[in-house]
């Protein structure tokens, strides 16, 4: 959300038509964990028309596999919650350069190529 010259190492992002609450919980059933909510920012949401944000935060602690996993469940969940794919079988879809099962609201990395 919003841009800025000198960025730091927090993303807060929404997806249309998608409740931030919803982001972290499918995000959490593949282990990555953001923040969901009004971030003590109630007055910087309300001027940017928005209830709530999605946000990830990166530390001194964090290696780029976190910000690779972090990447490849928010394009999933992106695309699994937009129907925006394509449809291999009635499971199986493919996502940029990476095949993905999906069953019961889980995704699995089959292949990246």
């Amino acid at each position: 959300i919003g841009h800025s010259k000198n960025k730091g190492a927090i993303l807060s992002f929404t997806i249309d038509n998608i409740h931030p609450n919803d982001i972290g919980i499918i995000l959490d059933q593949h282990n990555v964990a953001i923040r969901t909510g009004h971030h003590c920012a109630q007055p910087l949401l309300k001027k940017l028309n928005l209830n709530a944000t999605a946000r990830a935060s990166f530390g001194i602690y964090n290696n780029k596999s976190d910000v690779d996993s972090f990447i490849e469940a928010h394009q999933g969940l992106w695309f699994m919650l937009q129907s925006k794919y394509n449809k291999l079988d009635k499971e199986t879809v493919v996502i940029g350069n990476t095949t993905w099962k999906l069953k019961k609201g889980n995704m699995t990395c089959l292949e990246k190529r």
